[in-house]
């Protein structure tokens, strides 16, 4: 049993360094880990103070009232104005039509 440890002891202590260097390399992984969860536990907690004292501003029922009535306003502009268009070339045709007319009976009767 004593010749076990012997080689148990011969054979941790030839691959000591790389085990030394694992561990260490285990240690600053774990480290910067925890560094990188710190900070965003920090930066959550200043975040949540920062909108704690400087509260965003809530926009009133009014405010959005205001806009969708300048929206409505604005498209009911809109649909007049090309109504008028409409309207006012048909009357344009109409009198071109007219005016044709009436030049063609003064022709007929001319003749």
């Amino acid at each position: 049993m004593s010749q076990e440890k012997v080689d148990r002891y011969k054979q941790e202590k030839a691959h000591r360094k790389e085990n030394i260097a694992k561990q260490k390399k285990r240690k600053k992984l774990i480290r910067i880990c925890a560094y990188i969860v710190i900070a965003v536990i920090a930066v959550g907690a200043a975040f949540g103070i920062y909108r704690h004292f400087n509260p965003k501003p809530a926009e009133t029922a009014e405010t959005q009232t205001a806009e969708t009535q300048t929206v409505e306003t604005e498209t009911a502009e809109t649909a007049a104005e090309s109504t008028e268009t409409a309207v006012a070339e048909e009357n344009t045709e109409t009198d071109a039509t007219a005016k044709n007319a009436e030049s063609t009976s003064e022709t007929d009767a001319a003749e």
